[in-house]
């Protein structure tokens, strides 16, 4: 039995054994099978790295004759980069040009990765690309604003506590306490709660509750514009974190 090592077409890198078939036109004789050579692996390949039967040309050779095992630096388990910052998937090509992952890594791929989305890798390190930056914080700050309306919506219709109850605040609810300010007598004299309970109400509690809800929706809209003004001057990290709200109280 006569083992030769096969090896890839693409990269070179060895398969695994493979028997050679006796030519039955030469009993003494084997068919030489293509990429396929009687060397040895090397046996002292580093961490990291991967052997490769190669040619002159840097190619697998069809017969083993043509080339020899030399050893590459192995990337196909490492995350690389593009200089955009973009993960690169292997084999993929941009502008014309993939790696496959093993040999030495391209000027326009990086092992480090970027320390976040502003950054492009300038050869050695990455560099913040101020245009990029400049775009994303606009971007971080039209959605934070874009988010307040969506806020004061919802705070307005969370209900209000007055005078010891807590009241429905929805436009459906504030459509009726207007259709009975104009019309100057509350129905029965009685109102309902956000909780369905029926309670006692003379027309002046319940101008003093629609002056509660109009001072309340007051000091909605005042701190959605404080909130305006705060993003206008955040910086990336606090732009990221920001989300709507009304500020912590104070610790005692």
């Amino acid at each position: 039995m006569t083992m030769h090592i096969s090896y890839h077409p693409q990269n070179g890198i060895a398969l695994g054994p493979v028997e050679l078939s006796a030519d039955p036109l030469q009993p003494d004789h084997f068919i030489q099978q293509a990429y396929a050579t009687p060397d040895h692996v090397p046996g002292d390949v580093p961490a990291d790295h991967v052997a490769c039967y190669l040619d002159a040309s840097g190619l697998p050779p069809y017969s083993h004759t043509d080339g020899r095992w030399i050893v590459k630096r192995d990337w196909r388990d490492v995350q690389l980069y593009l200089c955009t910052g973009e993960a690169y998937v292997l084999g993929a090509y941009v502008d014309g040009m993939s790696f496959a992952g093993i040999g030495e890594l391209p000027a326009w791929l990086t092992s480090i990765a970027p320390p976040d989305d502003v950054h492009v890798w300038s050869g050695d390190t990455w560099v913040i690309d101020h245009e990029r930056e400049a775009a994303r914080l606009l971007e971080l700050r039209d959605r934070a604003l874009e988010s307040l309306p969506a806020w004061e919506k919802y705070e307005r219709a969370a209900g209000i506590e007055h005078a010891g109850q807590r009241w429905l605040t929805t436009s459906a609810a504030l459509q009726d306490i207007r259709d009975v300010l104009l019309a100057g007598a509350v129905p029965g004299d009685q109102w309902v709660t956000a909780d369905r309970q029926i309670v006692p109400m003379a027309l002046p509690e319940l101008q003093s509750l629609w002056q509660a809800i109009t001072a309340r929706g007051a000091q909605i809209y005042q701190h959605r514009l404080e909130m305006e003004q705060q993003i206008a001057g955040m910086s990336r990290k606090q732009l990221e974190a920001f989300q709507p709200g009304w500020p912590e109280p104070a610790q005692a």
